[in-house]
């Protein structure tokens, strides 16, 4: 059963990634568009929620450290798989450029968005506390040093993948706490 679960958990930071990679990568084509940045939003969270709920019924009945590493891995794979098809499908001297700092604007969601998950699923009050900490808190130090991550050629005149990513963390960390409270004291 374990070894069911943790493949479930693979899926489903697979999927998360496929989410925030496809996200960013629209984000960079659509040059900052907020309208697109609000739609992103949605679907982020839709799919994070159905993560943080799949993981819930997961974690219950299997290894909590087996699942998130799994999701971990699940995660990693799905960011490179999104950025060698977009280096492939990008001509030479195109605006979307890649390279390993477009990964880091990745990695910053997906593990944030994962963070989130694990406090929604936690069991103990100070689990619940400690993931969106960390999370806020790698999202603080991203922002201190966005100007070591790539922009693209672009020149963004609304909104940077820096903020994309922020506003992104910040919009599901809200509504997974709206799901939180939403759901039957039994649930939690």
């Amino acid at each position: 059963m374990v070894d069911e679960d943790v493949k479930r958990g693979w899926w489903l930071g697979f999927a998360l990634a496929l989410v925030v990679s496809g996200g960013v990568v629209l984000e960079r084509v659509s040059a900052g568009d907020g309208v697109i940045a609000l739609a992103l939003a949605g679907v982020t969270l839709a799919v994070t929620a159905l993560v943080a709920v799949r993981t819930h019924a997961l974690s219950v009945l299997g290894s909590q450290p087996a699942i998130a590493l799994a999701q971990v891995a699940g995660l990693v794979v799905g960011v490179l798989a999104v950025h060698v098809l977009v280096a492939a499908a990008s001509p030479a001297g195109a605006p979307l450029r890649e390279g390993p700092a477009q990964l880091v604007n990745d990695g910053m969601l997906g593990v944030g968005l994962l963070l989130l998950v694990w406090s929604f699923v936690a069991r103990s009050g100070a689990a619940r506390l400690v993931a969106p900490v960390v999370a806020f808190g790698l999202l603080l130090g991203y922002r201190a040093t966005a100007g070591f991550w790539h922009l693209d050629a672009l020149a963004f005149p609304r909104l940077t993948v820096q903020q994309f990513v922020q506003a992104q963390v910040v919009a599901v960390s809200a509504g997974l706490l709206v799901l939180h409270w939403l759901r039957p004291p039994t649930a939690r």
